[in-house]
């Protein structure tokens, strides 16, 4: 088997079994948290079809509401 002209000029790098759990550790982390955030965030907009009194009887402005409703889900 030969090499190809991309394989010669590449690198090799052994990559730890642990260093590649840890990056997928991250991954699945990351994206359970914005699927959270996300679902959050489109329960907070169907509050803004609330009545006021009704936001104000659990503790919520409708501004605080609007403004996190439309947050984008990776910012926190």
């Amino acid at each position: 088997m030969t090499m190809t002209h991309v394989e010669h000029t590449l690198p090799t790098r052994s990559v730890s079994k642990s260093h590649v759990l840890r990056g997928l550790k991250f991954t699945v982390k990351t994206a359970v948290t914005w699927a959270d955030r996300a679902k959050k965030r489109r329960d907070l907009r169907e509050l803004l079809d609330r009545e006021d009194r009704v936001l104000k009887d659990i503790g919520l402005q409708r501004d605080d509401v609007y403004r996190e409703a439309h947050k984008w889900f990776w910012a926190e």
